[in-house]
């Protein structure tokens, strides 16, 4: 508990450096880097690709993703580039058994596109104005309701949620993230309104609370579903307590899109 505890600490610590005092080139170069750590794990630990060249390809594309989304009027860099990816998977296919290729390199694809590009709302989020207290919303609204699902859930967690899936995982603790992680992005909006002088609309932080810790939660599930399938227990071990890069950001991966949505629907933060 001290480890995973102390682990946190630093990578809130960085998370707040990227964010507000590193250069604006820095955030979408870490997501770049979180992407394809991400995709890394996920394909290596579950044994879905046994060829480098094929592991190589899905982390490139994976790193470029988040970039593309930063230099967004470059659109015909993003098509050339996910055509090269699904032409050389397809090559590859065509020396495979017809029987598992095509399951293969579905599975490479949805990989190596889906969680950079859900990852990259946060990017999309840091280049709006007041981009830099944004795109802090679905990281407090997921992890907020990832500690006080853990909190709740050691304390009064009887019933299971999912036990096939995430057996630690109870509806007393589910229901705890829901209600907590909206209080804690009101506080944030108190922060941001009486220290640093924003326009603060509670009802909409309220939102953000919810649909981030609703959308967490499944983003969660669906990634201990996928290491259920796979009988693995970490993706990866690189943050002590933790385990790896895509087992600490499962939750914002879900969480960072449908907030963004709601931003562009309902803005709550005004400068």
């Amino acid at each position: 508990m001290a480890i995973r505890t102390a682990a946190g600490f630093v990578l809130l610590a960085i998370t707040f450096s990227v964010i507000f005092f590193a250069p604006v080139w820095a955030f979408p170069i870490a997501v770049s880097l979180i992407s394809a750590f991400a995709v890394l794990e996920i394909l290596h630990s579950t044994g879905f690709i046994r060829k480098k060249l094929l592991l190589a390809y899905a982390v490139i594309i994976s790193a470029l993703i988040p970039i593309w989304v930063f230099f967004d009027e470059i659109p015909e860099f993003a098509t050339l580039g996910l055509f090269l990816f699904v032409f050389l998977l397809f090559i590859d296919c065509l020396t495979e058994s017809q029987e598992s290729a095509f399951e293969r390199i579905s599975g490479i694809f949805f990989s190596s596109t889906v969680i950079p590009f859900f990852l990259s709302s946060t990017v999309r989020l840091f280049d709006m104005e007041n981009g830099r207290v944004l795109v802090l919303i679905p990281i407090i609204s997921a992890f907020g309701s990832d500690v006080f699902a853990y909190l709740v859930g050691g304390w009064l967690g009887k019933n299971k949620l999912c036990p096939q899936i995430s057996p630690n995982k109870t509806v007393e603790g589910s229901i705890g993230g829901l209600l907590m992680a909206p209080v804690v992005t009101v506080l944030y909006g108190v922060l941001l309104q009486y220290a640093f002088h924003y326009q603060v609309n509670y009802i909409g932080m309220v939102l953000y609370g919810l649909a981030g810790a609703f959308a967490g939660q499944v983003g969660d599930l669906a990634m201990s579903y996928v290491k259920r399938q796979f009988h693995i227990k970490d993706f990866g071990n690189v943050i002590p307590g933790h385990g790896g890069i895509l087992d600490r950001f499962d939750s914002v991966l879900f969480a960072a899109p449908l907030t963004e949505i709601l931003i562009l629907i309902l803005p709550a933060v005004a400068g």
